[in-house]
């Protein structure tokens, strides 16, 4: 290896062992399952997003230190709204996972395919924006009135 580069190496290795805290991993996770429950669902009826979320970083996370929201978008992926905030309840060491349940009243005007996202929250930084997934809403004039 030539002189300047063990130089260098040298001090960075040596900052590296005075200073360890300030090296640190940004936060990482992923969602494994998202599942919308029922699907289809009748508008006026309370849908269950149910997702398994995944601590992929070298921190464990403390409970009430992460929470998940849901972006709902129409059938042209145009945002809508989102739902509340449903707090992790359970600390997650590195390479575990929670079952989170996030309920969202379907309002009755929707109709049709929606699609959605889940965004995971660690510490007031987001740190996953899932992919988008779909769901259903038969509308109120379509479901059978009972005899």
């Amino acid at each position: 290896m030539p002189q300047p580069f063990r130089f260098v190496f040298l001090v960075i290795s040596i900052l590296l062992l005075i200073y360890p805290s300030t090296v640190k991993c940004a936060p990482s996770g992923n969602i494994q399952l998202a599942i919308a429950s029922p699907d289809p669902i009748k508008a006026g009826d309370k849908i269950t997003f149910q997702n398994i979320i995944l601590n992929t970083g070298a921190e464990k996370w403390d409970a009430g230190d992460y929470f998940t929201e849901i972006e709902i978008y129409d059938k042209n992926r145009n945002y809508i709204r989102k739902t509340g905030k449903t707090t992790g309840k359970t600390t997650l060491n590195p390479g575990e996972t929670a079952l989170v349940y996030t309920p969202f009243s379907i309002p009755t005007a929707f109709e049709g395919d929606y699609f959605y996202k889940i965004t995971l929250t660690l510490k007031e930084q987001r740190i996953v924006v899932s992919e988008y997934y779909t769901f259903t809403v038969i509308p109120l004039s379509q479901i059978p009135k009972p005899p």
